[in-house]
């Protein structure tokens, strides 16, 4: 009976220490949460933003890959760009924002693409063999404007085919 008596204060007494080690604990685990989660929310729009800047230059070289295609058939300057317009359709190639910019080369690319495609309407100039390159270019506009210099960042691709 002894012995009973004597383990009933003990038990009390350790889960009273046992408790206030878990309140500071829990201070300490606030403190912690408090200095880690700033570094993980940057992390995460990090990994966002540079998600979203592959996407639209991954759309971008679409463009102009599509672009060119249209271009090496032949078609008109207004088919070109309508065709880049539409591959791209949620970023802005237009003037203020990007540019469109088509040239052609009569060798093999290696005078930089001297002769610009500026018949407007009509069918290009371009003559079967030459090579055509399409240059698009825009601002990247940011996804949530955290980071500020991924802000309005230029994005250019370029494309490069035969007229067939």
């Amino acid at each position: 009976m002894l012995n009973t008596h004597l383990a009933a204060p003990r038990t009390s007494c350790v889960r009273s220490i046992r408790s206030r080690q878990m309140r500071r604990r829990g201070g300490q685990t606030i403190v912690e949460f408090a200095l880690v989660v700033p570094i993980l929310l940057g992390l995460l729009i990090g990994i966002m933003e540079f998600g979203w800047v592959v996407k639209n230059t991954l759309a971008l070289s679409n463009g102009a890959r599509e672009g060119a295609r249209v271009a090496s058939l032949g078609r008109t300057t207004t088919d070109i760009q309508t065709r880049i317009q539409n591959s791209v359709r949620p970023l802005s190639v237009a003037s203020p924002n990007g540019a469109i910019v088509m040239r052609w080369s009569d060798n093999n690319g290696a005078d930089n693409y001297p002769y610009a495609i500026t018949d407007s309407g009509s069918v290009n100039g371009v003559m079967p063999g030459k090579l055509i390159k399409i240059t698009v270019r825009t601002n990247n506009p940011s996804l949530t404007g955290f980071f500020p210099f991924l802000r309005n960042r230029n994005i250019e691709s370029y494309a490069t085919m035969r007229r067939e």
